[in-house]
């Protein structure tokens, strides 16, 4: 098979290899599930046809393989902490409104979980409550009550 790209393409494939690499290696974590070797084979392969196509920002480690340039990675993992910075908050606006449903489910509610195998509409309020809570405040209201 045979891909044609150009270096503007292969370098943006470049990164979401990596990228997707590094989400998909924290779902494993996540799940405690085992890294496959086929991912870091195929990031390497087009790491390699890169550096051979002269493409900007692939360098060679010290063990010969191609890398991303200390430049390049450095941007990809200033990209991967925003990311994880905002998939944090993603997930505590999703986690609390959850909680909050929960709280407050009524049978309508299971019905229509029941019915649909879907949360009621009502949830994504939720959510949105929370997101706008901490676009305005922050943390700064966020109380633990025990």
């Amino acid at each position: 098979m045979k891909l044609e790209l150009t270096r503007e393409q292969l370098r943006e494939l470049l990164d979401l290899v990596h990228l997707g690499g590094h989400v998909r290696a924290l779902a494993r974590e996540a799940l405690k599930a085992s890294v496959g070797e086929a991912e870091h084979v195929v990031e390497d392969t087009i790491l390699s046809q890169a550096l051979a196509l002269g493409v900007e920002d692939i360098a060679l480690s010290p063990e010969g393989a191609a890398v991303h340039s200390d430049i390049r990675a450095d941007e990809l993992h200033k990209l991967l902490a925003e990311y994880d910075a905002a998939r944090f908050w993603d997930g505590l606006e999703e986690r609390l409104g959850m909680r909050d449903f929960e709280r407050g489910m009524t049978p309508v509610d299971q019905e229509t979980i029941d019915r649909t195998s879907r949360m009621p509409e009502r949830v994504k309020d939720l959510y949105v409550r929370y997101h706008e809570e901490f676009e305005t405040y922050g943390v700064e209201r966020l109380e633990i009550n025990h």
